[in-house]
This record gives structure tokens, sequence and C-alpha cells, in this order.
């Protein structure tokens, strides 16, 4: 059997498709470039459900605010400046959102425990949106 059959019969497998196959047997081109199979889903896509928490980023910041208002009245004013350097960071880019998340994840894995409930549950909802604004997908 000839080669460039050989190499037909192969792509035609990796790739499924007998017109691609083709054109890369007859394209002179080596099938080291193209050594990974190309997976297409033709499942249903998953269907993720959207979760936010916030409306808009004037009830983000607006959370943000009454967070850091509610830790500096209770006494927690090391996390509250943390979580307020943080805060100063965003600059609208992905990288001022990433600082964010860090004193977030700071503050939680640091002082979380002593705040009360709906403190931590504030907090990991800010925590939420900054993973998605810093991590889209």
């Amino acid at each position: 059997m000839c080669l460039s059959l050989l190499i037909a019969r192969y792509n035609k497998h990796i790739f499924g498709s007998p017109f691609v196959a083709g054109l890369l047997a007859g394209s002179g081109l080596s099938t080291a470039v193209w050594s990974y199979p190309l997976h297409f889903n033709t499942s249903q896509r998953r269907r993720r459900t959207k979760v936010t928490a916030f409306q808009s980023n004037d009830d983000f910041l607006q959370a943000v605010a009454a967070l850091l208002a509610r830790l500096a009245d209770a006494g927690h004013t090391i996390p509250a400046d943390e979580l307020r350097a943080g805060f100063g960071c965003l600059n609208g880019l992905s990288d001022g959102w990433a600082l964010f998340l860090e004193s977030i994840e700071r503050v939680q894995s640091t002082y979380a425990k002593r705040f009360t409930q709906d403190e931590q549950r504030a907090l990991e909802q800010i925590r939420m949106a900054a993973h998605k604004a810093v991590y889209p997908r």
C-alpha cells in the first residue's frame, strides 16, 4: 500500500472526515504536524445555570462597602483594612481583580472564622464575583 494512502487512512481515522483526510494527504504536510486528534463535541452542550449574586456593578460596590462598614463596626479592623487595600487595587483589569481576590481569600483563610454567618455569606458572594471576573470560564 502506498504511503499517501496510509496517511489518508490514518488521517481519516483521526479526523473522521474523508475530505479533511484528503486535504491533509494531498497537501504534502507531515502527519507529525497533525499528530493530535481534533475532537468536536456534537453532543448537547452542558447547560450552565447563571448564578449571580449581584445584578449590577453598583450592587457589587454597595455590597463591598456594606461589608467593610459591618466589619469595621464589629471591631474586625485588620480584615476590613486588608479588604479595603485589595478593593483599592480594582482598576478594571483582571490583574486588579486578581489582587482583590487574593485579599478576599487571605481574609477568608485567616479571619473569617470570627465573622458572623451573614458576614461570611456576604464575603463568599463577593469572592465568587471576583473569582468570576478573574476566571470568566
